[in-house]
């Protein structure tokens, strides 16, 4: 596996010194890519440290662009398993079979999350937001790469944000160190963002419930 990448790494930096193709250059990087995905060793997974902001910077462009062409209020409501699967590598909250021939997409509605985690034996509750404690943790699992969850529980819709590997910031509002986090505003979408604090998304703290995953891996 480190010969196949090295020759894939050797490669595109010769297209770069010798003036060859973007496309190619950008084929060599997607190639390696996917070879880091079908591999899920520590070794592997490493190479992608980096990438994983992108990752949903990715998926946060999409959504903007679904919800500008979408004439239905209800709509793009996928985009956030997909931002959590990609970012955490995880397949929690794919849809299974074969989605397609259900009319379904292939991650899940965003408000179908809690009831996939409340299910689920590989997730626990951590606490409430407004636990220093639980908000530490939170970030110190996200630094480790264990895909961990920010779900406001008191909602019908059951608002998701991603913890994300960063630095903790004090909210004066809250009175506590809040963990970095991402979000893909459904009302706004313009307003999505990762990198930012947890009180970005939330109001208060109040009926916030921090969720963690086992034993999953960060493509950082």
């Amino acid at each position: 596996m480190k010969r196949i990448v090295f020759t894939v790494l050797i490669a595109s930096v010769s297209l770069m010194s010798c003036g060859g193709e973007q496309t190619l250059e950008n084929e060599s990087i997607s190639n390696l890519k996917e070879q880091v995905r079908s591999d899920n060793s520590l070794e592997t997974q490493d190479l992608l440290r980096g990438n994983s902001v992108l990752l949903i910077e990715e998926v946060i462009e999409e959504f903007k662009t679904c919800k500008a062409a979408t004439k239905t209020k209800h709509s793009c409501k996928d985009f956030v398993a997909k931002a959590i699967c990609k970012y955490y590598n995880i397949d929690d909250f794919k849809n299974q079979g074969n989605y397609d021939s259900l009319d379904l997409n292939e991650f899940i509605d965003y408000d179908d999350i809690f009831d996939r985690i409340d299910s689920n034996k590989y997730w626990s509750k951590l606490g409430m937001a407004n636990n220093q404690d639980v908000l530490d943790k939170a970030q110190e699992n996200a630094n480790k790469g264990i895909a961990t969850l920010a779900i406001d529980v008191a909602k019908n819709n059951k608002t998701v944000v991603l913890i994300v590997k960063g630095k903790q910031i004090k909210s004066g509002k809250w009175g506590v160190s809040c963990p970095a986090s991402a979000a893909l505003n459904a009302s706004k979408p313009t307003k999505s963002f990762v990198g930012k604090t947890l009180n970005y998304s939330f109001s208060s703290p109040e009926n916030i419930t921090l969720y963690t995953r086992h034993n999953s891996l960060i493509r950082e």
